[in-house]
This record gives structure tokens, C-alpha cells and sequence, in this order.
């Protein structure tokens, strides 16, 4: 998966953005949004991509019509969200879980 196209990454800002910032105020994670909340957009669409493409990269129509359903689903899409920016935390270090 190479770069995302500008197109890609503002679909998925309007599409997650709100969500993903509610989630991290929500939950408290130890992230400063000004600074990595583009890299953490990148880290949803990957993960996103790889579970519900198999890993192959979508056509933007397709993907739009992804994220529109899962937005249906708010209470689940945030659930989801929530599991990736942890793991998004986890794997950059800044958050440890216990297990």
C-alpha cells in the first residue's frame, strides 16, 4: 500500500474524523490530535483495509460506500475506532496494555 491519495485521506477525515476525535477525548488517550491525528487516520484506513478488502486497495466509490454504511452502525464504527487507536497507541509505544 503505497501513498494515500489526497481524495482518500479527506474522504476518510469526514467520514471518521468526528469519531475519532470523540474516542480519544471519550477515553482519555494520551494523544496529542494536532499532531497525530493524521497518522492516526492512516493507521484506521490501513487496518480498515486490510479486514474489509482483504488488503487490496479499494476504488475511492467503493471505499465511500464502505465507510457510509459503517457510519450506520455509529455505535459499532466507534467501538472499532476505539480498538484501533488503541492499537495505533500500543504499537507506537505510547500505550501499554496489560494483559
Amino acid at each position: 500500500m503505497g501513498d494515500v491519495d489526497e481524495d482518500v485521506l479527506m474522504m476518510l477525515d469526514m467520514y471518521l474524523g468526528d469519531i475519532v476525535t470523540e474516542v480519544v477525548k471519550r477515553h482519555g488517550y494520551p494523544v496529542v490530535l494536532e499532531e497525530e491525528y493524521y497518522d492516526i487516520l492512516m493507521y484506521i484506513y490501513r487496518e480498515l483495509i486490510k479486514t474489509w478488502f482483504g488488503g487490496r486497495e479499494p476504488g475511492i466509490g467503493e471505499l465511500r460506500e464502505r465507510l457510509k454504511k459503517a457510519r450506520k452502525e455509529r455505535a459499532q464504527l466507534e467501538v472499532l475506532v476505539s480498538y484501533l487507536v488503541s492499537k495505533y497507541l500500543e504499537q507506537s509505544g505510547t500505550l501499554y496494555i496489560t494483559r
